[in-house]
């Protein structure tokens, strides 16, 4: 074989062989997991018929130990600081402290125990699907402890408008001058 041949032989092999080790297992599949990623989930509408929005936005930002989480939405606004594990094609998203660095809520109240996974997120080497496992953070109206739920944000997307426009609507003043128009 011919020096020429050898590399050749090489370059075809480092093509190959990474395509091969992703689509054997899971568990090979290496994900880049720095982005936001972002559940939205309406739970219906008040008595006044104002929609109920819930938003989870999870930051995940590399070379940083914590990541982020927070839920803001119908009579919530939680800012969590978590530690993210990653293995492979799997993330496990565990609570650290709330933004203050308490483990104890803006009640009093301890929710979640340092070291708890919240969720997991998950990446198919199939068919690219984010998989989310839900842990000791289970929001209302979820129906399923796995499924499709969070999505990865393209890197400085705005709100879709069809978002906006929900969005607006949970501010009376919005309603008030949509109504008007």
């Amino acid at each position: 074989m011919t020096a020429r041949q050898c590399i050749l032989s090489l370059f075809l092999i480092s093509i190959v062989l990474p395509t091969f080790a992703e689509d054997s297992d899971d568990s090979t599949l290496i994900v880049n997991w720095d982005g936001r990623y972002r559940y939205e989930s309406q739970l219906g509408n008040t008595a006044g018929g104002t929609p109920m929005i819930m938003i989870h936005l999870l930051t995940v930002a590399k070379g940083e130990t914590p990541c982020h989480l927070e839920i803001n939405g119908f009579q919530t606004a939680e800012n969590l600081i978590c530690a993210a594990e990653t293995s492979g094609a799997r993330i496990d998203i565990n609570f650290v402290s709330h933004a203050g660095g308490s483990v104890k809520n803006s009640y009093g109240v301890t929710v979640y125990k340092p070291g708890e996974t919240l969720f997991s997120l998950e990446r198919s080497a199939q068919d690219g699907d984010l998989i989310t496992h839900w842990g000791t953070l289970t929001p209302d109206g979820v129906k399923s402890q796995s499924g499709a739920y969070f999505v990865k944000e393209a890197r400085g997307e705005p709100l879709s408008p069809p978002q906006q426009k929900r969005l607006d609507l949970s501010s009376p003043d919005k309603q008030k001058n949509e109504s008007s128009e």
